[in-house]
């Protein structure tokens, strides 16, 4: 009886321990980590202002705030003024908007 009773604490131990680790997710090296601030760039917004490079860097400067711009054939609207549809990805020093849209201004 005592036997039986020692193996099934220990098999409830093991089952516990379990379901504690399959509640924790590790991620791997290169894995995306989601948080809130990610949650919070899966919506469209829109952006107007002036295109520039500085450095690699082609920025998007508006009347509030500058932001680095992600995307292909960017080079096309530098020193424009433009509409930019895309989605904001918040840093901690410095935002990202990954242009799907670029509308000319000026």
């Amino acid at each position: 009886m005592n036997k039986t009773f020692a193996v099934m604490i220990v098999i409830g131990m093991i089952g516990m321990g379990t379901t504690a680790t399959a509640g924790e997710i590790k991620a791997k090296a290169g894995d995306p980590v989601v948080t809130e601030k990610t949650i919070e760039a899966q919506t469209h917004q829109t952006f107007t202002g002036m295109v520039n490079k500085t450095g690699k860097q082609i920025i998007l400067s508006t009347d509030k705030k500058t932001y680095i711009l992600g995307g292909s054939g960017l080079e096309k609207i530098i020193g424009k003024k433009v509409s930019i549809t895309g989605t904001l990805l918040k840093g901690d020093t410095i935002d990202t908007i990954i242009v799907e849209k670029a509308r000319l201004i000026s």
